[in-house]
């Protein structure tokens, strides 16, 4: 993913000159469509880029946070972000795990997997940094996944838009990513 900040994807200026000077001269030759959604792509990829910057700060100064409180942070595991024990309406608790490749999420619930882009993690983000309650910015989850992602009902076991997991959803979105204004 071009976004990862990954010695081995790190380009020198002479690479990056040339590949930008190729992107421009493609782009001249795009139509006002193509030419729009280069630019649509090239904006989620930039919005995604921060969304994966903000996130590994945000679990970095967690997990710093916590390593000063004497190393313990009330979560599982290190590797998944997943609410304390006992926080989940059926015990098996939410956690959100970035996939292999980097290009999309899970969430799970109750051992049940559902994948999202990080376009629609971005969303959910922006959604959960809400100033209302957890209860209201999970019925706000629940109706835009209800417009745009109405197979994760049945696959995360929601059963409405009163459902405690939504709530419980929003505060570890909330936790685990931060979201900059993008200028």
């Amino acid at each position: 993913m071009a976004h990862k900040k990954n010695e081995s994807n790190v380009k020198s200026n002479d690479e990056r000159t040339g590949e930008l000077a190729e992107l421009l001269a493609i782009a001249k030759l795009l139509s006002g469509g193509d030419f729009a959604f280069l630019l649509s792509q090239a904006r989620i990829l930039y919005s995604n880029a921060q969304l994966y910057s903000a996130g590994t700060e945000s679990a970095a100064e967690e997990s710093a946070a916590a390593h000063s409180r004497g190393g313990k942070s009330g979560r599982k595991s290190k590797e998944t972000d997943t609410l304390p024990e006992g926080e989940s309406g059926k015990g098996g608790g939410l956690r959100i795990e970035k996939s292999q490749r980097g290009s999309s999420f899970h969430i799970v619930r109750d051992g049940k997997w559902k994948m999202f882009s990080e376009a629609e993690m971005l969303v959910m983000v922006k959604i959960s940094k809400g100033k209302e309650s957890d209860k209201t910015l999970g019925r706000k989850l629940y109706h835009w996944l209800e417009a745009e992602r109405p197979d994760a009902f049945p696959d995360l076991a929601i059963s409405g838009p009163g459902d405690e997991a939504l709530a419980e959803l929003a505060a570890l979105l909330r936790a685990k990513f931060a979201v900059r204004d993008v200028q």
